[in-house]
């Protein structure tokens, strides 16, 4: 019994990082949006910004903006991965899978396990991109980060499908 719930967990999953890998434009402008974030307003705003308390060294505002970059990685990935489940229910997939024996938790744990994998693959891809434009993160901050980005999309991508199973229609979903 718990291993067919964890079979159907792990399928629904597979399913999420089949999709995300066979999409390339969703692959491409998950990395090149908050890249030319960084970029162009990071580059453009760091010359005119300087932070630096008194009788103290500044931070470069690419460093600055850089944990927040991170957070909108994080952030909207894994709420829109839900949206397919939005996609799911209004062309009937989601009533070939309800008749299976399997539980609806294990489902939706399927379902917010990919998310939270597609949205942790998108942000450590970020580091990797980060020394581009002069940011410096070390192997062992990059190391802790991973299983923290993991918990925090995993979370979003949660409260993603708490919201996506009670709309009826995609329209209303990014609302």
């Amino acid at each position: 019994m718990l291993l067919s719930e964890v079979k159907a967990s792990y399928v629904i999953w597979l399913r999420e990082i089949l999709h995300y890998r066979r999409n390339k434009v969703r692959l491409v402008s998950g990395i090149s949006l908050p890249f030319l974030w960084l970029v162009i307003l990071g580059s453009g705003l760091s010359s005119s910004l300087r932070f630096a308390p008194q009788n103290a060294q500044g931070i470069d505002y690419l460093s600055f903006i850089f944990p927040g970059v991170m957070g909108m990685t994080i952030l909207f990935p894994s709420m829109f991965s839900a949206m397919s489940l939005v996609y799911d229910k209004e062309f009937g997939f989601f009533k070939e899978i309800f008749v299976t024996p399997v539980s609806r938790l294990s489902i939706v744990l399927g379902k917010t396990l990919g998310g939270a994998t597609t949205t942790t693959i998108q942000a450590s891809l970020m580091f990797i991109l980060a020394p581009l434009v002069d940011i410096k993160i070390s192997l062992l901050t990059i190391l802790y980060m991973i299983p923290a980005i993991f918990i925090v999309s995993f979370t979003f991508s949660a409260f993603g499908v708490l919201m996506a199973s009670r709309l009826k229609s995609t329209e209303t979903f990014p609302l």
